[in-house]
């Protein structure tokens, strides 16, 4: 059974929110959708504008078979942490195979640069990887940081 997992804050869910599962499942071939979503507090601490059982009931409407909450000690960070800690929740339920994720913007073709080859790529290459990451007081921002750990494999 194939399932694709998104990380979402929902907040408010909308039509774009509903078409991006749909596509999710179209896209993927994915059997079934988890959507990890952000509880009643939001990235950079706002309370969210619906409350969480509205969003996670428009969520499973629009096709969602499952909708989990994401930890406030995740949903409440930076983007950055928002994503790392969504992604490890979704890879410790150990039956998601595919990440899919929205992004409002025209940041795509950067977006497919830094993910090029990364989904292929064997167990070493992701070992080595985080290990080049551990350390990572450099002064640089995360975005640099992860490229530099990926073009030094």
């Amino acid at each position: 059974m194939k399932i694709a997992g998104i990380i979402a804050e929902y907040n408010p869910f909308h039509k774009g929110h509903a078409r991006h599962i749909e596509l999710t499942r179209l896209l993927s071939g994915a059997d079934g959708v988890i959507c990890l979503m952000s509880g009643s507090f939001v990235q950079r601490g706002e309370p969210a504008f619906m409350d969480k059982f509205a969003r996670a009931r428009a969520a499973l409407m629009s096709g969602a078979d499952m909708v989990l909450e994401l930890p406030a000690v995740y949903s409440l960070q930076a983007a950055e942490y928002f994503a790392l800690g969504g992604v490890r929740i979704l890879d410790s339920l150990g039956s998601v195979e595919i990440l899919s994720f929205g992004r409002e913007g025209s940041e795509l073709p950067k977006i497919r640069e830094d993910a090029r080859g990364r989904g292929r790529c064997p167990n070493a290459k992701r070992i080595r990887f985080r290990a080049r990451t551990r350390d990572w007081n450099t002064g640089l921002s995360m975005h640099p940081k992860r490229r530099a750990a990926w073009r030094s494999l």
